[in-house]
Formats: C-alpha cells, structure tokens, sequence
C-alpha cells in the first residue's frame, strides 16, 4: 500500500514534539510495510511570518501536485484545517481514497474565522472521505456531533499509540515527588500546577516534595516568575524541551506525573499515557480525552480543570497513600498503558487502510 501523507505539523531537530503524532503515524505504517510514497509536509515551527509564508506555499504547492499524482493508493491528512480548502476545490478530481485524521483544535471552533471554515470547507470534506480518524473515543463522540458522519466512517486511532519499547519503567537516578511535561503556553495548565504546590507549601509546609518540570514555550518567563514569586525554586528543577526517548527517562525520575490542561479541544494527551506506560500514574484534568484512560481511584485522579485547590487535594491524596497503594495504582497505570500499545494499534489502522485502498483498486 502507497500513501500520500499530507501534514502541516512534523517535527525537525529543533522542535522535536511539533507534530510527533504525524511522525509516529509515518514510522508505525512503515513497520508494516506501507510505503509513505509522496509527502506535503511543514517541518518544524516557523520562525517569521515571512518564513511561515514560504512554509505554506511550499506545502500547498505540494499537496496540489500530489492530488494530481498517481504514485499512491490512498491519501492521508493529519490537521484538517490547514488543507480543507484545496482539498475543498480539487476532491472532485481525485479518484482515490482520502482519510482524514483530526487531533484536536483543528475541527473544534477556535473563533468566527474557523467557524466559517468549518461550516463551509471542513464540513463538506468531511462528508466526501472515505474515512474519518480521531485520536479518542471522547473525540469521536465530538466529532459525529459536529459533521453528522456515520459511525462506519470513524475510526479510533490515539495517534501513533505508545512506543513501550522507549516508554517502559527503568531506574533512571533522582526521583521527584511530582512531575511536568508539557509546552509552557496558554491553556497548557503550567501556572495551574505551581498554583496547586503553593496551596500545598502553605498548607502543608511539613511536607518534603519535589517536582521535575519539563517543556519551554512563549510563557517561560512568566512560570520563572510565578515559581520566585512563591520561593518554590528549592523544590522545582526546571529543564527545557527533551526528545521522546529522554523524556521516558524523566518520567522514570517521576513519582507521579500531573496533567494539568485546560485545554477543551485535548482530544487525547498522549503524554499522559506515555507517563502511565512508565509506570507512574497520572493526576489530570477531568476534560476532553483524559478521561478515555484515567480511572480516577485506580490508575491515577481526575481533577477539576483549572482549579489549583482541586489538583492541591489529589496531589496530597495520592501523597498520603500507603507505599503498597501507590505500588498499586502505578501497576494499574502500566497496564491500562498497554491498551494503547503502538504496534498494536498501528497493525489495527493499517488492516483497515488496505482494506480501503483494495476497496478502490
């Protein structure tokens, strides 16, 4: 099988996690024996508006040469937004198989703009796909709502899945009490979290705890702020953005790791499972596709989303536990992990992509 795999979003050197999930999906297809045989790709973040200009002309170029191609048997689009125009246009003319991946933003309303995209473009591709994938079972339900399209259509993929061959338990040194990783930006939950250890410094001051934050982004700053302004900088080792296999290792440093989005369109959190395929379990907002594989109890808490006080109470229930509980709740994480495991999941979509593609050859 040959695909063409459009993506505004793949990581570069520099930006190791920018569209990671498009990369997993590439690297799992290959394993299989799929050919990624034409590419329309944006390679890392942009720097000037001038330099994302040339980006997206380069790329809207290339999508358009390759919807007139026939080196492939089917077409696969992660990030709908940024392609439902030309795809919009020129579907018409194509005579293969087009399968559509949306991961969270890019099908959700983020303003009046994207409302009219989607009512008006997105929709329609939507309608004329041959397959629809979503990265959860909360995001399908979210997504049959806002297109109308048949449950035959859909189908659950989390986004490459999780490679437990680099995110498994290890001895990795130091251990922290609690841990981060995530983008320092809007709607990630990073001051949500220094919000909740400062309840925990001021209520609880007997307490020894530290935290591993991992991740950079356009509010570094303001997080360097908040943790001087609350003296947590004793307790707090900060480092920036990793790659996915030193980022195993910093969940193996973790106790316990804390997922504190606000995000509405988190259509999954895959590094809330990578976490949990490490064996820590994870305390995370009680939003959007979260909820797909946190069982609050079990394998880690849900707590209300943008509420320091209430992330504060999980954090210092799950600090109370006894040593054997916690042993149990980490377990439970791991297995709930596997779930999710990537050769399996990936052997799973490309069964289903072949099948496709013989439907139309």
């Amino acid at each position: 099988m040959r695909i063409f795999l459009i993506s505004n979003m793949y990581p570069s050197k520099e930006a190791p996690s920018f569209g990671v999930f498009v990369k997993n999906f590439e690297d799992g297809i290959s394993r299989e024996g799929g050919l990624i045989t034409r590419r329309a790709l944006i390679i890392g973040r942009s720097g000037s508006k001038l330099v994302k200009l040339r980006k997206y002309l380069s790329f809207y170029l290339e999508t358009l040469k390759g919807l007139f191609s026939k080196d492939y048997d089917i077409i696969y689009v992660h990030y709908v937004l940024h392609s439902a125009f030309l795809l919009y246009f020129f579907l018409p003319f194509v005579k293969k198989p087009i399968v559509l991946n949306a991961h969270g933003d890019d099908v959700q309303p983020q303003g009046r703009l994207h409302k009219w995209l989607l009512k008006n473009l997105i929709k329609p591709v939507a309608k004329k796909s041959s397959c629809f994938v979503v990265p959860s079972k909360y995001y399908k339900s979210v997504v049959q709502n806002i297109f109308n399209l048949p449950a035959e259509k859909m189908y659950v993929y989390p986004s490459g899945g999780i490679n437990t061959e680099v995110f498994k338990p290890f001895e990795s040194g130091q251990t922290y009490s609690f841990g981060y990783a995530s983008r320092i930006d809007k709607g990630k939950g990073w001051d949500t979290f220094i919000e909740a250890l400062n309840i925990i410094k001021q209520s609880h001051p007997q307490l020894n705890w530290t935290v591993l934050m991992v991740g950079d982004g356009a509010q570094s700053s303001e997080k360097d702020n908040l943790i001087a302004n609350y003296k947590l900088g004793k307790h707090i080792t900060t480092i920036q953005t990793v790659p996915q296999a030193q980022l195993a290792a910093c969940f193996n440093q973790m106790e316990c790791f804390v997922f504190p989005t606000r995000r509405l369109t988190e259509s999954l959190g895959l590094v809330g499972l990578e976490a949990m395929a490490c064996g820590v379990p994870v305390i995370g907002s009680d939003i959007g596709g979260l909820k797909d594989y946190i069982e609050d109890g079990k394998n880690g808490y849900l707590f209300d989303p943008n509420n320091p006080q209430s992330l504060a109470e999980k954090m210092l229930k799950y600090i109370h536990l006894e040593k054997s509980e916690q042993a149990t709740i980490a377990w439970n994480a791991s297995q709930k992990a596997q779930e999710f495991e990537s050769k399996k999941v990936t052997h799973e979509l490309y069964l289903t992509l072949n099948q496709l593609a013989s439907r139309y050859n």
